[in-house]
């Protein structure tokens, strides 16, 4: 089954089995719920869309992926669950309570991994705006081109992209 959602941004939702509460105005899906939502993509063993709060809350084996138009742009998170929040059907933040991990791709020559306990990440259309990791931060970012490898650690750290490129890392503790 798959459900199609056209107004504002585009959301298709599929599953292996879903099941939908009219009166309460959410669908559940069990087995390879999917999520496809302009430039993002993600999918779980399970999820849960509420029409009414705009968002979905994904569970089990959590991978989500967004991507620019011009295909050299593109992050990766995974985590045991998370929450898309929407905003007229096209995906604007991502909440995560528990371990995640990711990269982020941003051109050819420039990457980002990352790793924490808890986090947001905001979006604006196709581009990464900021991620925030809430606790055991972790990441490193390499410039292939200039040969450079920067490491940074803390308890709460916070990554700001503009113009496909990390410009800004902030750490405390």
């Amino acid at each position: 089954p798959k459900l199609q959602r056209t107004d504002g941004g585009q959301l298709s939702l599929s599953a292996d089995s879903m099941a939908f509460d009219l009166r309460a105005k959410t669908l559940s899906g069990s087995e390879h719920f999917l999520l496809q939502s302009d430039h993002i993509k993600a999918n779980a063993r399970t999820g849960l869309y509420s029409a009414e709060r705009e968002q979905i809350a994904f569970v089990g084996s959590v991978e989500l992926e967004q991507g620019g138009g011009a295909g050299d742009y593109r992050s990766r998170i995974t985590s045991d669950s998370l929450i898309v929040l929407l905003e007229e059907g096209a995906a604007r933040e991502v909440l995560v309570s528990g371990v995640l991990e990711g990269k982020v791709e941003m051109g050819e020559d420039r990457i980002c991994w990352i790793e924490g306990r808890g986090g947001r990440m905001w979006l604006a259309g196709d581009t990464l705006e900021r991620i925030e990791l809430d606790a055991q931060a972790d990441a490193t970012y390499r410039h292939v081109q200039n040969d450079e490898i920067s490491r940074f650690r803390g308890q709460r750290m916070f990554l700001y992209f503009k113009d496909r490129e990390l410009y800004q890392v902030r750490v405390e503790g």
